[in-house]
């Protein structure tokens, strides 16, 4: 709020812009005790830049994990994600994940790409094994897992435009993370839109608009969430 104040950026009103800014985190206090602040906000409106954004155990994933049925310590690498695509409209549709579910993350084929692993470290399903388990302590507390995903587009779209991409994109996070939306899980996603033109009149061109981009936001999403996992895991050692 800091930098868009000094940048005369926000909603406008007769007394100046105001910065509205939505926010979301992951509990991920394991391993380090800095939780982020104002001055790390701050810094990363300075840091940021265009094009494909850093990814895997970075930022807001670095310390993220899915999985976690079995404890934290059987469960897989979370992380930063992304993923984008054009519409023959020529509007890009981009999707940001951070990956840190209680759940698996589910590939395109419906295999379990990341989630827990049994004694032998084979990956487990999170949706066959949470309902032979008791509560855990461990990963039952709400509000230490989550999904964050925030679709970034060059559409014009207005707030109501925004809302109904968000939750189209909503869709998608369900095809890749299962289980998703659990009480134990504070997943949630945000849609953004910079283009500089007036959004266009409603009627049936419009909605079909809409229709389309949310199916294409609704399709990157869960392969952002895919990609936070891939991008995540230690480097294998090659043979020689």
């Amino acid at each position: 709020m800091r930098w868009l104040t000094e940048h005369e950026l926000g909603r406008a009103t007769p007394f100046g812009p105001v910065p509205l800014v939505p926010t979301a985190v992951i509990f991920d206090l394991v391993g380090h005790d800095a939780p982020p602040g104002a001055d790390q906000g701050y810094a990363a409106c300075e840091a940021a830049v265009g094009g494909v954004p850093e990814r895997g155990a970075v930022g807001a994933g670095a310390h993220a994990a899915v999985g976690k049925a079995l404890g934290r310590e059987r469960a897989t690498h979370g992380g930063v994600g992304y993923a984008a695509s054009q519409h023959r409209s020529g509007a890009t549709v981009a999707a940001q994940t951070v990956a840190n579910a209680v759940g698996d993350v589910i590939g395109s084929d419906g295999e379990v790409i990341a989630g827990p692993r049994d004694g032998d470290g084979r990956l487990l399903r999170s949706a066959e094994l949470i309902p032979t388990l008791d509560a855990s302590p461990e990963v039952g507390r709400p509000g230490e897992n989550t999904t964050l995903v925030s679709v970034c587009t060059d559409a014009s779209l207005d707030k109501r435009g925004c809302g109904i991409i968000a939750r189209m994109a909503s869709a998608g996070v369900a095809r890749a993370v299962d289980p998703v939306f659990s009480p134990i899980d504070g997943d949630v996603v945000f849609c953004v839109a910079s283009g500089s033109e007036p959004p266009p009149a409603p009627g049936l061109a419009a909605t079909w608009a809409l229709t389309a981009l949310g199916t294409v936001a609704a399709t990157v999403t869960p392969e952002a969430s895919r990609d936070a996992v891939a991008a995540s895991q230690p480097a294998q050692p090659r043979a020689v």
